[in-house]
């Protein structure tokens, strides 16, 4: 998957309010806060709005919010900014309404908690390999899960469709760089 794909399924997913890349990219520099594990997913989840009208910004941003090991980062081809078109993201809206609650559920996740997390059910294969869900296990790590309302306008096989709804996300963060960043996101299913 290039990341002009990846960008206009995120266009679309985050619309749709799927899970999988909704949470997929993060916020431009200037509203980055990754001091905390509640911090850097309220970041992650604020910038939604902005990544509709600026995908390509929005990328050059990727790496001050998302983990080195995150399957979003690592899906992405390096050639992005010669392949960007914006004829090719569908036209949206985005907007958080209100973020419902931001709260760390769990310090230091043990492997087998990110194993069963890393176990995505939308595809046939982990998210993480083995060799780092080990070494994820022995560094700074927090779930956080988060609850927001919003609101989506956009374009879809020439028809506006309007959205509105609350999202629920399990996040996995850790400490890099002396940074905490997103691992990996998980909707919460009731």
């Amino acid at each position: 998957m290039n990341r002009r794909q990846f960008i206009a399924g995120c266009s679309v997913t985050a619309a749709a309010a799927t899970a999988g890349c909704l949470s997929a990219i993060p916020g431009f520099g200037d509203d980055i806060d990754t001091s905390s594990p509640e911090s850097v997913v309220e970041s992650y989840i604020e910038f939604q709005e902005e990544q509709t009208e600026d995908p390509a910004e929005a990328f050059d941003t990727l790496e001050e919010l998302l983990h080195s090991e995150s399957p979003q980062l690592a899906e992405i081809d390096e050639d992005f900014d010669e392949e960007f078109d914006e004829g090719d993201i569908p036209d949206s809206e985005f907007e958080v309404t209100s973020i419902e609650g931001i709260n760390t559920v769990s310090e230091d996740v043990p492997a087998g908690q990110i194993r069963s997390m890393a176990q995505s059910e939308f595809r046939d294969e982990m998210l993480l390999e083995e060799p780092v869900i080990a070494e994820l296990a022995e560094e700074e790590t927090a779930l956080v899960d988060a609850a927001y309302d919003f609101r989506s306008e956009f374009e879809f096989e020439g028809e506006t469709e309007e959205i509105e709804d609350t999202v629920e996300n399990r996040y996995l963060v850790a400490v890099e760089d002396d940074e905490w960043q997103i691992v990996l996101v998980q909707p919460m299913i009731d």
